[in-house]
């Protein structure tokens, strides 16, 4: 079974980019763990096509060969595993499985060539897919999709989705977040801090951003994450110190970028020292109906989770009142279940463990790379 991965190197979802080697920092890396899992399963050989634009001269490709090599390199991927390709035409006559992120391969100029490629079977991740989504549904529509990969049924928990991809529902697989190694429990439950923690950045638009039209026109918010907003208000206004420590962080304010950006951020922040000092922990959803991978990293830090009423959770096999706490998506309900949660600490520990347990088994690297190898087979 060969997978090919799309410029897995220029995407800072797969993987530390070389650019962002060079500067001393990188993105939260939330799929880097698949392709080191691929590799382990011997039933997968693995390929990386470059850039697909055909007006790209000799040295540039040669270039971009040696970046992929340093990229593998960096993010710790044997190299002498791992077959490159300057376009999908030289594995079009052999069965394939293409894997991309939608943004990065049908934001702007689609691989057309997939078109005509019967033989190879089209995967979709849809991070961020609330970015260009007229576009990007438009050209997935030219090039075709055998399946489309969320962090939980957006068919189920997503409007924008469903309005803007109509008849993918049944195309959608789901490959629920995994905390990377660092996440893990470090000081017991009972002599951390009786409080809720809350970290991530903060985006704010201005409203003219015109990547964003679809997103504004279905839900009328100035942040993808406006429960993010709120708690930061609460803490800022005084009204909820007593009960949630927070590490939110603006990084764009309309369309002013704060000195302190989103990998800056992320670099800063010893967020597993942050979570082992909680007993609960917040990790508020994007509004587009996805969880935030926060909600698996406290979790694997032992901290009891609470989170939406919503499908986003249940769709991934997890258990309300076993192995995390919800609320109804406002401040007050929020407070309500801290302060509930805090006067049973005993019972609270008890969900932190089964969420711990839960992460563990079903949320790891090996697990969820099997899952996409079980989906595509």
């Amino acid at each position: 079974m060969r997978f090919i991965f799309y410029m897995p190197h220029r995407d800072p979802i797969f993987g530390m980019t070389v650019s962002g080697f060079k500067l001393g920092h990188g993105y939260g890396a939330k799929y880097s763990y698949l392709i080191r899992e691929l590799i382990n399963d011997d039933r997968v050989s693995l390929s990386i096509v470059m850039q697909h634009k055909s007006k790209l001269g000799i040295i540039s490709k040669i270039r971009e060969f040696f970046e992929i090599r340093e990229w593998c390199r960096i993010n710790h991927i044997d190299w002498s595993t791992v077959n490159v390709f300057w376009s999908v035409w030289f594995v079009r006559n052999q069965p394939s499985i293409f894997f991309a992120s939608a943004r990065r391969a049908l934001m702007d100029n689609p691989v057309l060539a997939l078109r005509s490629l019967t033989k190879v079977t089209k995967v979709f991740h849809m991070t961020h897919f609330m970015v260009k989504t007229a576009v990007i549904s438009k050209n997935m529509d030219l090039v075709g999709a055998d399946y489309i990969i969320s962090e939980t049924q957006i068919e189920k928990t997503s409007s924008l989705f469903r309005r803007m991809y109509p008849n993918r529902e049944r195309q959608v697989r789901v490959l629920p977040f995994v905390p990377a190694d660092k996440f893990i429990v470090t000081k017991p439950f009972s002599s951390r801090n009786r409080k809720a923690c809350v970290a991530g950045s903060l985006t704010f638009f201005s409203g003219d951003e015109d990547y964003l039209s679809d997103f504004f026109l279905e839900y009328k918010v100035d942040t993808y994450h406006p429960m993010r907003k709120k708690i930061y208000e609460c803490v800022a206004a005084g009204d909820c110190e007593e009960l949630i420590s927070s590490q939110i962080t603006i990084v764009r304010d309309g369309k002013r970028i704060s000195k302190s950006n989103s990998s800056k951020f992320y670099d800063k922040l010893d967020v597993v020292d942050f979570y082992n000092h909680h007993m609960i922990a917040i990790s508020p959803e994007e509004i587009i109906g996805v969880p935030s991978i926060g909600f698996v990293e406290a979790m694997a830090c032992g901290c009891a989770f609470i989170g939406l009423k919503s499908d986003i959770y249940t769709s991934l096999g997890m258990i309300p009142g076993v192995h995390y706490l919800e609320y109804d998506g406002n401040i007050e309900s929020l407070k309500g279940v801290i302060r509930n949660a805090l006067s049973d600490v005993e019972r609270l520990r008890e969900i932190a463990m089964n969420g711990n347990t839960f992460i563990k088994q079903n949320f790891n690297g090996a697990v969820v790379a099997k899952m996409l190898i079980d989906y595509v087979a």
